[in-house]
């Protein structure tokens, strides 16, 4: 019992000290209709919200994200990830349980710095420094691609999240799929 206990404590941990935190907040029906038009739901004016959620007690760290489905490239090889965009200042904060092996995190990084997990840097054979390209559709449906550098190595525990996890600063995802939101 105890055995079980601890593993259903560790993946609740983990999920929210690697990918989401305590609490989500959406746009009102992204949970009924969301999955269609994911980019109806956006959160405008993220910076009144935070300050907003931050006056609450207890509440240390509010940071948005901005999550697509994409390809990473080396241009020989290219690969499906799970990109997110994040603010690297709150990010380390929030991710205490993501370990980096090899890199600095993206808030110490170059500026068009990204870091991937490990087993995607392995099935890329990529390391630190090197160059990679994502690609995905914009909101309104066009492709897009951005570069950026590899400047971190990410570990959480789970290897199927760590062959495709992808974090970039926050307005590179923005501006790759072309919103404000």
């Amino acid at each position: 019992g105890g055995f079980i206990e601890f593993t259903f404590w560790g993946l609740r941990e983990n999920t929210i000290h690697t990918q989401i935190g305590h609490i989500q907040l959406h746009q009102e029906g992204y949970a009924e209709r969301g999955a269609a038009a994911p980019a109806n739901y956006l959160i405008e004016n993220f910076p009144s919200l935070q300050a907003l959620l931050l006056n609450i007690p207890h509440v240390t760290v509010v940071t948005a994200r901005l999550t697509f489905a994409g390809l990473i490239s080396t241009g020989e090889q290219t690969l499906t990830c799970k990109a997110t965009g994040v603010l690297p200042q709150s990010e380390e904060e929030l991710s205490t349980f993501e370990t980096l092996i090899a890199g600095q995190p993206l808030s110490q990084g170059p500026p068009d710095g990204g870091i991937v997990g490990t087993e995607l840097a392995k099935a890329l054979g990529r390391k630190v420094g090197d160059p990679l390209t994502v690609l995905t559709t914009t909101l309104d449906g066009t492709i897009n691609a951005t570069d950026f550098q590899l400047a971190g190595i990410g570990q959480t525990g789970s290897l199927e999240y760590d062959s495709v996890f992808v974090k970039l600063p926050l307005p590179m995802v923005q501006r790759l799929l072309n919103t404000t939101k």
